[in-house]
């Protein structure tokens, strides 16, 4: 199980509501479970998340404490953030793992995962694919997403006899497609009459670009 929060704000700083074009102001605040079956090829993640927006997530609260602890400027709109509202969702993931190459016991290798997810609820409706790419030498046989989602799983997904380094240089890339039908801190609640302004994109897509240095348990 995990908690998470979550919290969207508009660019300017200082617009008591959103500007066009920009995000509205929005808080998540829940507690996921999650069940995991997984073998060498592929792992698959079963996730309900039962959580709240609108003031009873804390985010105006959480955002302002580190704010004001590292002497920044607060936002000014959260009075119209996306009102209170319990949601619970319900999300499948499937990972199948990639391996393209390795050399020398695979000091250098290439590898990654494919995926797919479907999430169904009053904060998310969508279905998306993508795929994560790893590539370095001594690649850890954990995979560590670099995305912040409820079905982030970020220890070993898939059986394997590779054995751990003592250490580890990798470089990752990933890519992200995704149809959205509904989302909470975009379109606003489901059992409540409330215009968030926006008119959110359908279709959606993310890259990612990074690496990974490990020393020992570092």
């Amino acid at each position: 199980f995990s908690i998470t929060q979550l919290m969207f704000t508009p660019e300017d700083i200082n617009a008591p509501t959103a500007p066009p074009g920009e995000r509205p102001y929005a808080g998540w605040l829940g507690i996921d479970f999650s069940l995991h079956t997984k073998d060498a090829h592929a792992t698959n993640a079963v996730v309900l998340a039962v959580g709240t927006t609108g003031p009873n997530a804390l985010a105006e609260e959480t955002q302002d404490f580190v704010h004001e602890v590292r002497g920044f400027a607060t936002f000014e709109g959260w009075d119209s953030q996306i009102p209170n509202e319990i949601t619970v969702n319900l999300y499948y993931k499937q990972k199948r793992r990639l391996t393209f190459l390795e050399i020398g016991r695979g000091n250098f290798a290439v590898d990654g995962f494919g995926e797919w997810q479907a999430a169904l609820g009053n904060f998310l409706v969508s279905a998306q694919v993508g795929a994560l790419l790893r590539f370095g030498w001594h690649l850890p046989v954990d995979f560590s997403d670099p995305r912040l989602s409820v079905t982030a799983y970020t220890l070993q997904p898939f059986a394997t006899g590779r054995q751990p380094h003592s250490w580890s240089v990798y470089g990752l890339a990933g890519a992200l497609g995704a149809v959205v039908f509904h989302n909470i801190t975009l379109d606003g609640p489901v059992f409540r009459d409330f215009d968030t302004g926006v008119d959110s994109k359908p279709f959606v897509g993310e890259l990612s670009i990074g690496f990974g240095l490990q020393y020992r348990r570092v």
